[in-house]
């Protein structure tokens, strides 16, 4: 259904597939990864609450806010060391990341669909800003009470390290058409590049629920740990390949200089 005919339409008349239909990303869609499955259950978990606050006049920004709290809310809960409250941390983190965090961005993508809504810079970066920003905090909070800080500093400063070095990789790349989302340096039917996608990438697009089997299992400190020792460990693999794609992609004009 084209935009024209669905802005003829109201609001309250909006049916879940006709979110799902418009917010669901190419990835989740086909499914290949365990992460897009889990992106594609959220996304069906979501909509129903996607649906309720179109009707509800609730904005992105509103839903940015409770994913915010979210996080922050499950930060505290971890400092107390206790069993139930890092259940509690786990499940607050886990709504806010794959619930509020889907319904911000599909509002605006329904909205722009029904009533001509413009997309925000200032909601985009409102969303990077609790990703980049308050996560880390998940991590310092349940690796401070644990005795390993400084562990958990250097993990969330390689964290944003990898984001800010990714960024300028596409902007670099962008007349390629290449994108930091293929690991690039080797072939993606490789077994070498689906260990690369085990090690250093399932486990951090789905950290929450690295933490919630650590939660259930009263080791959360060492769920924590596992992903902070992987966020250190893949910068200056990621930095590689970025650094190899890069090369690859300015060695054709390179020869082509020569041979002028």
């Amino acid at each position: 259904m084209k935009d024209n005919s669905l802005r003829d339409r109201k609001l309250k008349d909006v049916t879940i597939q006709e979110i799902l239909g418009l917010t669901q990303k190419k990835t989740e869609k086909e499914a290949k990864t365990y992460p897009d499955k889990c992106g594609n259950l959220y996304r069906k978990i979501s909509s129903p609450v996607t649906k309720f606050a179109v009707q509800h006049g609730l904005s992105p920004e509103f839903f940015t806010a409770l994913f915010a709290i979210c996080v922050i809310s499950s930060a505290m809960l971890f400092y107390h060391q206790s069993y139930i409250a890092s259940l509690l941390g786990v499940v607050v983190l886990f709504i806010g990341r794959n619930v509020f965090d889907y319904v911000d961005g599909s509002i605006a993508k329904t909205l722009h669909a029904f009533k001509g809504y413009k997309y925000t810079l200032y909601g985009k970066f409102n969303d990077y800003l609790v990703h980049y920003t308050l996560e880390p905090l998940v991590f310092i909070s349940i690796l401070y009470v644990s005795g390993h800080l400084i562990i958990g500093l250097v993990a969330m400063l390689c964290y944003l390290l990898v984001h800010l070095i990714r960024v300028e990789h596409d902007k670099l790349a962008v007349k390629k058409k290449v994108s930091s989302d293929d690991s690039g340096v080797v072939s993606r039917k490789t077994f070498l590049h689906f260990l690369f996608k085990v090690i250093f990438v399932y486990p951090i697009a789905v950290f929450d629920q690295v933490l919630l089997l650590g939660a259930i299992f009263g080791k959360i400190e060492v769920a924590a740990l596992i992903l902070a020792v992987i966020y250190i460990v893949r910068m200056p693999i990621f930095i590689a390949i970025f650094y190899l794609k890069l090369y690859r992609l300015d060695k054709p004009d390179v020869e082509h200089n020569k041979n002028i």
